[in-house]
């Protein structure tokens, strides 16, 4: 009981920590010409590998949608209404992350340098995270938008559109400040560099 009780303040730290760097993003998209995510993306992506556990990415991924759901109720953003759009594509982002950091580890794993190896595995496996956002997202918005009758651009245009106004800046920002977020918290928690939480726990 003791343990599932852990995991249900856990799980509802992370949404909050999450819904609140969203409407951060919002209040200052207000003096933007384009709305902005670095924010809840930067939140989003420390919460996939700062445990480093499968669950822990996956659920910072289903929280991004539903807060993503939430906002567009509260807003009345009539894209993000549909769960398909704001939840559905946003589940597989944390488990793509963090299958890549993992896989970078096992690579990596002749290196001596902790640090080095965190740091290149949480940033290439951020980069991947981001990628499978943008290009679920948009997919699944760009269905749903022709499924209502509605003109869509199409994926790649509207890559190239917001390439430079929303993605390489939210990009930069998390590929850079992701990695020493999370080494530095795992370090402030005391669960070491690599976060060996089931070491530590029994």
């Amino acid at each position: 009981m003791k343990k599932s009780t852990y995991q249900l303040a856990l799980c509802g730290i992370m949404f909050a920590v999450i819904f609140v760097a969203m409407m951060l993003d919002r209040l200052l998209s207000l003096g933007l010409p384009t709305s902005t995510a670095v924010f809840v993306l930067l939140v989003v992506f420390c919460f996939c590998f700062i445990r480093n556990q499968w669950s822990t990415a996956f659920f910072a991924g289903l929280f991004f949608g539903v807060a993503s759901f939430v906002k567009a109720i509260a807003f009345g953003e009539i894209n993000n209404l549909n769960p398909l759009v704001s939840i559905l594509p946003r589940m597989a982002v944390g488990i793509v992350a963090f299958a890549i950091y993992k896989f970078i580890l096992f690579l990596m794993k002749n290196n001596q340098n902790l640090y080095l190896r965190q740091t290149v595995a949480i940033t290439i496996g951020t980069f991947f995270g981001l990628v499978c956002n943008t290009v679920l997202y948009l997919t699944a918005l760009g269905i749903y938008q022709q499924a209502l009758g509605n003109e869509f651009q199409g994926l790649f245009q509207t890559i190239r559109i917001v390439l430079y106004t929303n993605i390489l800046p939210e990009y930069l920002c998390a590929m850079i400040l992701v990695p020493h977020v999370v080494i530095g918290c795992r370090r402030a928690l005391h669960w070491g560099i690599e976060a060996k939480i089931k070491e530590i726990e029994q």
